[in-house]
């Protein structure tokens, strides 16, 4: 089985989560069957730091997520997709995986929230962070988590064989980064696949 990173630049113009949405939903249609395609965190909402913003990117959370379903049933793949939502009366950082017949196998809330996050008012995940479909065992973290050990702990209980890093990572070195994942790699015993968005600022999104 294939893996399929879809990774976008920050992006600097006009209307950035607009922009980024469409790059991610075009990547999305031409990525490869019968594979495992993770997108990164915000995938709905990526380049805002504006709250109002945010809130109003919500309502393309539905949009993107119904075209991950598609893609996941069309090519036969397991798809991650994360996304800023309003599920059940509460703004959710919740990341899909959907199975190969386009089914939601498991929605992941984000535990640990940062700062912008709870300003944002954004409800955090009630501990569940594993599954397992069509015996593949997955763990979940979600960016600001893979700071928190005792999340990292859990995961390495539940002896997971991949690990799904949905990312918005900002303030970090590529190899503080690098290092972070590959800690977690060892210590779960497991491969890690992590999407986020690399820290080329450009006018605009190339494929990476």
């Amino acid at each position: 089985m294939k893996v399929v990173v879809l990774q976008p630049a920050y992006f600097v113009g006009e209307n950035p989560d607009e922009k980024i949405a469409e790059f991610l939903m075009y990547e999305l249609e031409n990525a490869t069957n019968n594979s495992i395609i993770v997108l990164p965190e915000y995938s709905n909402a990526g380049g805002l730091s504006d709250v109002k913003r945010e809130l109003k990117a919500i309502s393309r959370a539905k949009t993107i997520l119904e075209k991950a379903r598609k893609v996941a049933k069309e090519k036969s793949a397991y798809v991650a997709i994360n996304v800023l939502e309003d599920r059940d009366g509460s703004i959710k950082n919740s990341t899909y995986l959907f199975n190969k017949k386009g089914e939601t196998a498991f929605i992941y809330d984000k535990i640990h929230l940062p700062p912008s996050e709870i300003d944002l008012g954004v409800k955090h995940g009630d501990g569940a962070c594993f599954c397992e479909v069509d015996g593949i065992r997955f763990g979940f973290l979600t960016c600001y988590d893979v700071y928190y050990n005792e999340q990292i702990e859990y995961l390495a209980m539940q002896k997971p064989d991949i690990i799904l890093v949905p990312g918005y990572q900002r303030g970090e070195s590529t190899d503080i980064i690098r290092a972070q994942t590959k800690m977690i790699a060892f210590r779960c015993n497991s491969y890690v696949l992590k999407s986020s968005y690399s820290k080329v600022f450009q006018n605009t999104l190339k494929k990476n």
